[in-house]
């Protein structure tokens, strides 16, 4: 019977530990994910102020 109950508890330990790792890897891959995001957030607003800025030079008053 204490072989059974430290078989499960070592499945128990080894369960949370998948889980926490698991947890972990999604986190850091949501991360990773953001700060791409967050990138080409920042390449596309400066693209947006380079030909806004274009506009103000070329006179923008045509519309």
């Amino acid at each position: 019977m204490d072989e059974l109950l430290r078989f499960a508890f070592g499945l128990v330990v080894l369960a949370v530990l998948w889980y926490f790792f698991r947890t972990l890897a999604r986190f850091v891959d949501n991360v990773a994910k953001y700060n791409k995001t967050q990138h080409e957030i920042l390449e596309r607003l400066d693209q947006i102020q380079k030909d806004l800025d274009e506009l103000k030079a070329g006179g923008g008053s045509e519309q």
